[in-house]
């Protein structure tokens, strides 16, 4: 913490065009924060799509900082994740890093999928 206010990681990778909100390790975590973005930006460089997404490892600061992203998660006992600031369902520690990827990977699918729709022009008929 800064003062009284807490400190996040926040950055953007320029292959991974994700911004990435993360807690500083604290005696609050519900689990390993820093391997789980490790692992999961690795599982995630070839994706370049602009996303937020918060992992925090406690339930003090995690459900604010998931609830302002697209994808969040909150540390708990199981740790709660949010899709568009709101809960969604819990996930265990141990299957973090695929629910994660998961998600994401299936939020973009739906956002390009959503973009080609948007594209399409009806053909009217001509009477």
């Amino acid at each position: 913490t800064l003062g009284s206010r807490p400190v996040y990681r926040r950055h953007s990778l320029v292959l991974w065009c994700q911004n990435l909100i993360a807690c500083p390790s604290c005696s609050r975590q519900q689990f390993d924060v820093i391997s789980t973005v490790n692992a999961l930006e690795a599982r995630l460089e070839d994706i370049t799509e602009p996303m937020d997404v918060a992992v925090i490892g406690c339930i003090v600061n995690g459900p604010g900082e998931a609830k302002e992203a697209a994808i969040g998660i909150a540390g708990g006992s199981p740790n709660l994740l949010y899709k568009d600031g709101k809960p969604s369902h819990k996930v265990e520690k141990e299957f973090l890093v695929d629910e994660l990827e998961r998600e994401i990977r299936e939020r973009i699918a739906r956002q390009k999928n959503t973009l080609q729709q948007d594209k399409i022009i009806p053909i009217k008929e001509i009477s």
